[in-house]
């Protein structure tokens, strides 16, 4: 397992992504929209990446932590099993191919869990 990103809420998707990219030397890597939140991410020659995810009132928080797993409904049961961790996202498929699920944790902070496609 490898963290895989950290998200952001932001107001301004754009105007965040614009500034890590001129400002730190970052690059686009994807822009999606899921249950209708915008979301812009940067990365860097490491392999993380920056998601940047635009709301209406962002609180300057931590959206999620997001982590690679080998199984993601393996993953799922375990959580709920044995932390009664709460399914806030059921598993989809991306359209890059790779399935996601958010849970969360015994602080009550979501956990994104991606299953890459291949």
């Amino acid at each position: 397992m490898r963290v895989h990103h950290v998200a952001l809420e932001v107001a301004d998707v754009e105007t965040t992504s614009a500034f890590y990219e001129d400002v730190l030397g970052l690059h686009e890597t994807r822009t999606f929209e899921i249950d209708g939140e915008r979301s812009d991410c940067v990365g860097g020659d490491g392999g993380g990446e920056l998601q940047f995810v635009e709301v209406d009132e962002p609180d300057r928080g931590v959206n999620h932590v997001a982590v690679t797993v080998a199984d993601l409904d393996a993953t799922i049961d375990a959580a709920v099993a044995e932390w009664d961790s709460e399914v806030v996202h059921r598993p989809k498929r991306l359209d890059g191919g790779d399935r996601v699920a958010v849970l969360t944790d015994p602080e009550g902070y979501r956990v994104e869990l991606i299953e890459a496609d291949g």
